[in-house]
């Protein structure tokens, strides 16, 4: 296996962590309150889209 796709697979399973704690604001989910349960929830889906829209867009860049 390549370097180069080591460091990214590892860049990209540091961002996906990260922004995945963000949407949490570093709050595990059993200690989360119902509303900021489903605002992390809903944060996640829309992180999801933008990047699904982002993939899209590469495929049409090229």
């Amino acid at each position: 296996m390549n370097i180069n796709r080591l460091i990214n697979m590892g860049m990209r399973m540091l961002v996906n962590g990260g922004i995945k704690m963000a949407a949490n604001r570093g709050k595990r989910t059993e200690n989360m309150s119902a509303d900021e349960r489903k605002s992390a929830q809903t944060a996640n889906q829309s992180m999801q889209k933008a990047r699904k829209g982002m993939r899209i867009m590469r495929r049409f860049m090229r």
